[in-house]
């Protein structure tokens, strides 16, 4: 069951120094149960440089966690594996209140930590396609609200604000792009395009085609009925073709 979970546990006996380290522990330590003697200089040597001080620090401070304490640090194995920890320790003291012993645990969060990693690498890639798009995109909610733009998006609408705060469309343009919201909600995955007459910040008519894209993951706790707006410039796309 610990190596299921990629948890491992140890004591320490505060009087003898006495330390016991489970096979788990050993294996996340990337040693042989069968062939180490537990300690604290065995462990140390295992923390990466950068952590050490601060697990040290932890560890001259053990008797102390009279509740549980939970701290991170990473494991760098031969070969240069470097393994993520996230640790838990108590202290255990006689009815006189002399510590007694220490028990802690340590769980293998590497692949934890990778997915996290990979998710934000990935988010940067989503925010860089968003603000070099040469469409103009937004997120859009009730009463043409615009939560979140591009700078493409924009330059289209003529805003010299580029969207740094979340601004309303003037009012005939939000009740166009509220009815595309609407048509986007009702319609599923499917996006919704059509054509359109929008005011730009600079009052002038811009004739414009519109896609719109119900969110496929809401944010738990966030705001409902957004979408995704894209907008393209009629009269650019005639110069193009």
């Amino acid at each position: 069951a610990q190596a299921l979970a990629r948890v491992g546990h140890w004591d320490l006996d505060l009087s003898s120094g006495a330390v016991h380290w489970s096979d788990e522990i050993c294996r996340i330590a990337g040693l042989d149960p069968a062939q180490v003697t537990p300690s604290y200089a065995t462990f140390l040597e295992r923390v990466h440089p950068e952590d050490r001080s601060e697990v040290d620090a932890v560890h001259q401070r053990e008797a102390q966690f009279l509740q549980p304490f939970e701290f991170g640090y990473r494991l760098l194995l031969e070969g240069g594996e470097v393994r993520h920890i996230q640790a838990r320790l108590v202290t255990h003291v006689a009815a006189d209140g002399r510590p007694l012993r220490v028990i802690g645990t340590c769980q293998d969060v590497t692949p934890l930590v990778q997915s996290q990693r990979q998710l934000r690498e990935g988010e940067d890639k989503l925010r860089s396609l968003f603000e070099l798009s040469p469409l103009g995109i937004a997120l859009i909610g009730a009463g043409g609200r615009c939560l979140r733009t591009n700078d493409a998006f924009c330059r289209i609408l003529r805003r010299g604000d580029h969207g740094q705060q979340p601004f309303t469309l003037a009012p005939e343009s939000a009740h166009v792009v509220d009815r595309l919201r609407c048509a986007a909600l009702a319609s599923g995955d499917s996006s919704i395009t059509s054509d359109h007459t929008l005011r730009c910040g600079d009052g002038h008519q811009l004739p414009v085609r519109l896609r719109a894209q119900r969110l496929l993951l809401e944010e738990p706790g966030g705001e409902e009925g957004l979408i995704w707006l894209m907008v393209e410039d009629l009269q650019e796309l005639s110069l193009i073709h």
